[in-house]
């Protein structure tokens, strides 16, 4: 009897020390679900302020004359429009759809990030007329004054887009159309009667 009395006490005292353990458990859990919290709100504040500098993920529409800031894999660089025109026919050439028209836009680009960017790799723009469909940037390829050349850090690059699109008010100029290669996404809206 004297036997089972003892095993009977060494087990309740195993189920105590168990018993205490789980409780340390419990508060080591919720001391790092307090870090982990910790950490997560530290990294949403960080994500916040980097958000607000570089504008990661967003989709922005500016107007005419507005700047904004392009992330992409190739570098990091700003696209301001200046001015725009619209015609039917450019130094002898015509769209190859007679209801469509020319939407040649001057643009500024400035190189604000760290590596080299290619002028070549910053005509992959789209441009959107009337009926919401993607104009083609192909017809005056060679007529234009393109993006040519290398811009280094802190060094800007003057040029033209121009595109193939159905007669809309506003045209739209959008970087970002198809992410690829992009992390974010700028439309500008330019206004019929803004056109030169």
């Amino acid at each position: 009897m004297r036997k089972y009395s003892l095993i009977s006490l060494v087990i309740i005292a195993m189920l105590i020390i168990a018993g205490c353990g789980n409780e340390d458990n419990g508060n080591n859990d919720a001391t790092n679900d307090n870090s982990v919290n910790a950490s997560a709100d530290d990294s949403e504040n960080n994500s916040a302020d980097n958000a607000d500098s570089i504008e990661y993920g967003d989709e922005q529409v500016l107007q005419l004359g507005e700047t904004g800031t392009m992330n992409t894999t190739a570098g990091q660089y700003e696209v301001t429009p200046t001015s725009f025109q619209v015609t039917k026919e450019w130094e002898g050439e015509v769209p190859s759809n007679e209801e469509r028209e020319f939407l040649i836009v001057d643009v500024i680009v400035k190189n604000v990030g760290d590596s080299t960017l290619d002028g070549k790799d910053l005509r992959k723009v789209d441009a959107i007329g009337g009926e919401d469909l993607v104009g083609s940037n192909k017809e005056l390829i060679g007529k234009i004054d393109e993006l040519e050349g290398e811009i280094e850090n802190g060094e800007e690059l003057k040029g033209q887009l121009a595109f193939s699109v159905y007669p809309a008010d506003p045209y739209q100029l959008v970087f970002g159309l198809h992410k690829g290669t992009v992390s974010n996404k700028i439309t500008w809206e330019l206004p019929a009667d803004q056109a030169n």
